[in-house]
Order: C-alpha cells, then structure tokens, then sequence
C-alpha cells in the first residue's frame, strides 16, 4: 500500500491506496469533525493514545484552555499538526468535540483510518463536516468553466455561486489566485475549486476540487467511505458527487464529462438524512447559537435602561404569529413524550388505628 502525502499547511492529507485514476490526479481526505461522548477520563485518555498511535501526531497535554465551537468547552488540547479535541465533564460523563486536520490524517494509513472511524461509530459520534477532493495536476478544468455553466443555468447539485480571483497580482494564470465557491457557505453540502500552487506558495501545483460535506450528509459519507475497497475511488466518487453540469437536453457538458471519465468516477447518489426537528434539537439550538447574543442585547438593554423583558416578549409574540404546522407538530410531539400518567394518590392514613 502507497501513503502518498502532501505537504503540511491547511492542506489537508492524501490518504488513499494508489489510486485506479491518471496520475495528474490526487485523492484527498482533508478534514473529519464530529462529537461524542465517552465515559469517564480512562476513556478520554485511551481516545488520545488511539489517536497518536494511529495518526503519529502527539498531543500538547500541557496547554489545556476553554474553547468555543458553536458551545463552550470548559477543556481543549491541540495536536502538533493542529487537531482539536474539546470537552466537557458532565454527570452523565464526558461530551467531546473532536476536529482533525488533514495534516493529522495523513499519518495514518486507509487501514488505519478505517478502524479508526468504525471505533467513531461505536461512540455513536455525531459527525458534523467531511472534506474530501481532488487535485487535479494537469489543471485541466478552468475557472471559467463553472461561470460559465452557472450563467447559462447549465448546473445541478447548488443554487449560488460565487468567484474570489486575482488575490496574488500576476500575469500568469496558473499563477493567479482563485477560489469558486458552488453552494451556501453555512448550508450542508459546499463545493470549492481554487488554485492550490497559490494557497500553499508552489508545494502543491494543482487545481483543487473540493467538497465539505455537513451534518445531514455525513453519516452516508461515512458509510460509503466504510463500504470501499479502495479508498481513493470513493473519494472521487465522492467529489464528482456533489455537483454536475449538463445542458436543456439533460446531456453532460463536455468539459465535465472528460474530467469524470479522467478519474474514472462514478457518482453516487448521495441521499440527505435530514434530522425531523424537534423541541430538543430547537432548544440545543439556542443553547449554542443564540444564549450568547441574548446576553449581549440583555447588557445593552440594562446600560440604556430598556426593559429587556419587555422587548423580549415582544419577539416571543411576533413569533408566535408565524408558527405553522410543523412548529405545532414539534409541540404535540414533545408533549406526548414528556406526558407520563399521574401516579394515584396514596391512601389517606386510617385515623381510627391512631386512636
């Protein structure tokens, strides 16, 4: 088995098997998020042995600090090449967040990885984000090939788009820097083809295309990842995913068609599992999204003598004016599984044995 590897930076690792594909390209997996619980600090410390043994990336035990990612981490230690872990103690145990760099990946071996993620799943890890790509050494596909296919609503797989071009001044194209961003940055699925030589100073001389997986996608990422013999296939698969650029007679374009048959992919339809909302996963929500900025607006409110309450309950009524069906449906949901039947009374004492 090959570990092919690419510099460090925020570049990520090549991670794979030697790949079926032409050898201008390169599969990468370039980022693993997630979290989960563990039992107690055993567990917490046999995490960390795993990790270092498997990925060969040692943990600076000694610079434990609070963290915020979306919530408070009262702990957090870093690795040498930039992975996170964060956690919490709880009563129930301990709550983790774990954020590993592509630099740290490539320590490991796909049989590794593998294991790796499958010792992931029996923590029942809720896994976040997944990036995987492809660096394309013959920079074969152009910037202006997806503007141009966006303009002519020759695309599928993403609604906006939008071109960051020119941040590194020269008359050269492969020396100029671009980045195209295909899909919402804060939406579940986003797709990024930009000029790698640039954004790592010339170690990499490649056109990188890009696909950050998010929360609904990821378990079906994981599975299919899982499923490979080949790694590097699934991560080309993978990519080519995401995205797709036909024409009005639903034909591929073929600019598109060249690079997928180049790689020797074959898309997969990717199936989105989106989470039913519920009250829990609304409240959660606040929790780590909002709390933060209510306090703010709380002070603001007290240091000009604002009733804050009183502003409050004003967004509570508007609010309440555009719930709809689902919104009264989460209600009635969690009414029903927080309902539990009321105990009968005790019996009344009989007086008459106390006299």
């Amino acid at each position: 088995m090959e570990i092919l590897q690419t510099p460090l930076g925020n570049t990520g690792s090549v991670l794979s098997e030697t790949p079926p594909m032409e050898p201008q390209f390169q599969a990468v997996f370039d980022w693993l998020q997630g979290c989960f619980h563990l039992r107690d600090n055993v567990d917490l410390e046999y995490f960390q042995a795993l990790f270092t043994n498997v990925f060969k990336d040692e943990w600076i035990t000694d610079d434990d600090r609070p963290i915020y990612k979306g919530r408070h981490f009262a702990h957090s230690f870093r690795t040498i090449r930039g992975t996170v872990l964060a956690w919490n103690n709880t009563d129930e145990g301990i709550d983790c967040w774990l954020s590993a760099t592509g630099t740290s990946l490539v320590g490991g071996t796909f049989k590794n990885l593998r294991e790796f993620l499958q010792y992931l799943l029996t923590k029942k890890t809720r896994f976040t984000r997944i990036d995987v790509a492809i660096d394309d050494y013959s920079k074969s596909l152009k910037p202006h090939y997806f503007r141009t296919a966006y303009q002519r609503e020759q695309h599928q797989g993403f609604r906006k788009i939008s071109f960051i071009e020119n941040f590194e001044s020269s008359d050269l194209e492969e020396e100029q820097g671009f980045t195209v961003y295909m899909g919402r940055r804060n939406g579940n699925k986003l797709t990024r083809f930009y000029n790698k030589s640039v954004e790592s100073n010339g170690e990499i001389d490649a056109y990188r295309l890009e696909i950050e997986y998010k929360d609904d996608y990821t378990k079906n990422v994981i599975d299919y990842l899982l499923s490979a013999d080949n790694f590097a296939t699934a991560i080309t698969d993978l990519v080519v995913s995401a995205i797709d650029f036909r024409d009005v007679d639903d034909v591929q374009l073929l600019w598109w068609n060249a690079f997928i048959s180049r790689l020797q992919a074959q898309p997969v339809h990717l199936l989105c599992d989106r989470i039913k909302p519920s009250i829990e996963s609304s409240m959660n929500w606040i929790e780590h999204q909002v709390e933060t900025t209510l306090a703010t607006v709380q002070e603001f409110c007290e240091r000009i003598t604002v009733n804050f309450d009183d502003w409050l309950k004003e967004r509570l009524d508007s609010g309440r004016t555009r719930m709809r069906g689902v919104h009264q449906a989460m209600i009635k949901e969690a009414v029903r599984v927080c309902a539990v039947p009321a105990l009968p009374p005790p019996p009344l004492p009989d007086y008459g044995e106390l006299f």
